[in-house]
C-alpha cells in the first residue's frame, strides 16, 4: 500500500496552431517529460523506482480574448493520450487518455511574424487504481476496477513564429 510519486522535471515539446478565425486556432501539442517516479509506502520509507517519461499527445483549440493591445489572453483545453513510458524494469510502455486544460498570454507585435507565449496548464491522465469493487444483481454479478488521476501541472514560455 502506498502511493507512486513523479518528482517535479523540466519538459520540452511544441505547439502547432491553425488560426481558425480572427480569436480562435486549433492546436496540436506534443509535451514530453523526463522524470524520476519514487514509491512512497504507507508504512515506511520511500524507495525510487527509477526513470520515467510522459509523452502528450493532445488535439485542441485556443480562444483568444483580443484586447487589441500587444498582450492578448486566451483559454485553451485539448484532448488526446500519454504515452506513459518506464525506463527500467521489464514493464512496457502504456498508452491512456489524457485531457489539459490552460490559459496564459500571447505577446504578438502587429503586423510581426513573430512573439511569445506564455501558459499554464493542468494536465490529467486517468490511470488503473489496482483497487477492485463489486455487486450482483438480477442479471448477474459485476467486478469494476478503480481510477487513480495523475495530475500535473506545466508553466512554459516559448517563441511563436508565424508563416
Amino acid at each position: 500500500a502506498g502511493t507512486i510519486q513523479e518528482d517535479a522535471s523540466f519538459s520540452w515539446g511544441g505547439i502547432l496552431s491553425f488560426a481558425a478565425s480572427p480569436n480562435s486556432a486549433v492546436e496540436i501539442i506534443y509535451i514530453r517529460q523526463d522524470t524520476d517516479v519514487t514509491f512512497k509506502q504507507a508504512l515506511g520509507n520511500a524507495r525510487a523506482l527509477g526513470g520515467f517519461a510522459n509523452n502528450y499527445i493532445q488535439f485542441g483549440g485556443r480562444a483568444d480574448f483580443n484586447t487589441g493591445k500587444p498582450a492578448i489572453p486566451f483559454f485553451s483545453a485539448s484532448i488526446g493520450m500519454n504515452v506513459l513510458d518506464p525506463k527500467a524494469g521489464s514493464i512496457g510502455s502504456t498508452t491512456r487518455w489524457a485531457w489539459t486544460l490552460g490559459g496564459g498570454v500571447r505577446f504578438k507585435p502587429e503586423g510581426k511574424k513573430y512573439g511569445l507565449r506564455l501558459d499554464a496548464r493542468w494536465l490529467v491522465t486517468p490511470v488503473p487504481s489496482g483497487t477492485y469493487g463489486g455487486w450482483c444483481d438480477y442479471w448477474g454479478c459485476y467486478a469494476v476496477e478503480g481510477t487513480s488521476w495523475l495530475g500535473q501541472g506545466q508553466v512554459g514560455a516559448g517563441f511563436i513564429i508565424a508563416f
